[in-house]
Protein backbone atom coordinates (compact mmCIF):
# COMPACT_ATOMS: atom_id res chain seq x y z
CA UNK A 1 0.00 0.00 0.00
CA UNK A 2 0.99 3.57 -0.60
CA UNK A 3 -0.20 6.28 1.77
CA UNK A 4 -0.05 10.02 1.18
CA UNK A 5 -1.03 12.59 3.74
CA UNK A 6 -1.03 16.32 3.02
CA UNK A 7 -1.18 18.95 5.73
CA UNK A 8 -1.67 22.68 5.49
CA UNK A 9 -0.72 24.19 8.81
CA UNK A 10 -1.49 27.79 9.69
CA UNK A 11 0.08 29.21 12.85
CA UNK A 12 -2.04 32.36 12.73
CA UNK A 13 -3.76 34.49 10.12
CA UNK A 14 -0.79 36.83 9.68
CA UNK A 15 1.74 34.15 8.76
CA UNK A 16 2.37 32.08 5.68
CA UNK A 17 0.84 28.68 5.30
CA UNK A 18 3.27 25.76 5.63
CA UNK A 19 2.68 22.53 3.75
CA UNK A 20 3.93 19.15 4.95
CA UNK A 21 3.53 15.87 3.07
CA UNK A 22 4.28 12.62 4.91
CA UNK A 23 4.07 9.33 3.05
CA UNK A 24 5.47 5.82 2.91
CA UNK A 25 6.70 4.66 -0.47
CA UNK A 26 6.67 1.14 -1.93
CA UNK A 27 10.07 0.40 -0.32
CA UNK A 28 8.69 1.15 3.17
CA UNK A 29 10.73 4.37 3.29
CA UNK A 30 9.14 7.37 4.98
CA UNK A 31 9.28 10.53 2.86
CA UNK A 32 8.60 14.02 4.14
CA UNK A 33 8.36 17.07 1.91
CA UNK A 34 7.26 20.61 2.60
CA UNK A 35 7.78 24.28 2.00
CA UNK A 36 9.56 24.90 5.28
CA UNK A 37 10.91 28.42 5.71
CA UNK A 38 13.48 27.06 8.18
CA UNK A 39 14.94 23.64 8.80
CA UNK A 40 12.54 21.14 10.33
CA UNK A 41 13.13 18.59 13.07
CA UNK A 42 11.71 15.13 12.48
CA UNK A 43 11.20 12.33 14.96
CA UNK A 44 9.79 8.86 14.45
CA UNK A 45 8.40 6.88 17.38
CA UNK A 46 6.60 3.59 17.75
CA UNK A 47 3.13 3.00 19.22
CA UNK A 48 4.70 2.68 22.69
CA UNK A 49 6.22 6.17 22.43
CA UNK A 50 9.80 4.91 22.03
CA UNK A 51 11.88 7.22 19.82
CA UNK A 52 13.18 5.33 16.80
CA UNK A 53 14.82 8.18 14.90
CA UNK A 54 15.62 11.89 15.08
CA UNK A 55 16.57 13.76 11.92
CA UNK A 56 16.51 17.19 10.35
CA UNK A 57 15.13 18.45 7.04
CA UNK A 58 17.29 21.19 5.53
CA UNK A 59 16.22 21.18 1.88
CA UNK A 60 12.43 20.70 2.07
CA UNK A 61 12.67 16.92 1.60
CA UNK A 62 13.78 13.96 3.67
CA UNK A 63 13.68 10.27 2.78
CA UNK A 64 14.16 8.00 5.78
CA UNK A 65 15.61 4.73 4.52
CA UNK A 66 16.00 3.15 7.95
CA UNK A 67 14.21 -0.20 8.26
CA UNK A 68 11.49 -0.07 10.90
CA UNK A 69 9.67 -3.04 12.36
CA UNK A 70 6.19 -3.61 10.91
CA UNK A 71 3.43 -1.80 12.74
CA UNK A 72 2.30 1.73 13.48
CA UNK A 73 4.85 4.52 13.71
CA UNK A 74 4.28 8.20 14.40
CA UNK A 75 6.18 10.87 12.48
CA UNK A 76 6.43 14.31 14.08
CA UNK A 77 7.65 17.34 12.14
CA UNK A 78 8.51 20.60 13.95
CA UNK A 79 9.47 23.78 12.15
CA UNK A 80 9.40 27.45 13.14
CA UNK A 81 6.75 26.98 15.83
CA UNK A 82 4.67 24.51 13.83
CA UNK A 83 4.22 20.89 14.83
CA UNK A 84 2.35 18.01 13.20
CA UNK A 85 2.25 14.30 14.04
CA UNK A 86 1.08 11.70 11.52
CA UNK A 87 0.53 7.97 11.88
CA UNK A 88 2.34 5.83 9.29
CA UNK A 89 1.72 2.10 8.85
CA UNK A 90 4.86 0.08 8.12
CA UNK A 91 4.33 -3.31 6.46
Amino acid sequence: PFYITNFHIIKNANQDKQTCNIYKNANNQISITGNFSHSADVSVSNANGQKLLNAQITENKLVIDKIFNPGISFVTVKSNGYEITQKVIIN
